[in-house]
């Protein structure tokens, strides 16, 4: 975005809890050169006086390459995660998944043919502890083209992806009833 900005309007911001450690409390912002001054004294009100430990910290990490190396262990990582994901929906719900988003982040969201939106389908998932979250209620309520569901897969190990999902099918299933051809 910022190459096609003739206007300085980008305003790119980010934080490196995802990347590193939720406890990591460091962001960064990249402004417009004529933003910077009015940034840093909206910062100053914000955030109030910070240590400079963790940054220091961060930047002496960066500096000395590990935090790219760390990059790209996690992106191998996530990419072998994500791929396990898609094809234990696919496994387990037979083609009657549509997936979005799975090109990037750590989470996709998925539209599940067959199965409809209730509260008893979000108590059960809920119960059950399964891991799925119901996406966007309102649109589950108002459409008849299936159950959508978010489902992230960063904080899971690559092991157990394929048992969730199978636990996943296996609630629904119970939770509104067999639906013809779903394999388990």
């Amino acid at each position: 975005m910022k190459s096609v900005d003739i206007d300085e309007r980008v305003i790119y911001a980010g934080s490196f809890s995802k990347t590193l450690h939720p406890n990591l409390r460091v962001g960064y912002a990249i402004v417009p050169d004529h933003l910077v001054a009015s940034f840093a004294r909206m910062k100053a009100l914000l955030c109030g006086p910070r240590t400079t430990i963790d940054q220091t910290a961060l930047a002496t990490f960066i500096g000395d390459g590990h935090y790219q190396k760390h990059l790209n262990r996690v992106r191998k990582l996530y990419k072998e995660r994500r791929n396990r994901l898609l094809a234990a929906l696919s496994a387990h719900f037979s083609g009657r998944e549509n997936v979005f988003g799975s090109s990037a982040g750590l989470h996709v969201a998925v539209r599940l043919a067959g199965f409809d939106y209730s509260e008893a389908v979000r108590e059960t998932l809920r119960a059950e502890d399964v891991g799925a979250t119901v996406l966007a209620e309102g649109l589950a309520r108002a459409s008849s083209d299936g159950l959508w569901l978010a489902l992230s897969y960063g904080g899971i190990e690559t092991n157990d992806i394929d048992p969730g999902i199978a636990r996943l099918a296996r609630t629904l299933d119970r939770s509104q009833g067999s639906v013809a051809g779903t394999s388990r």
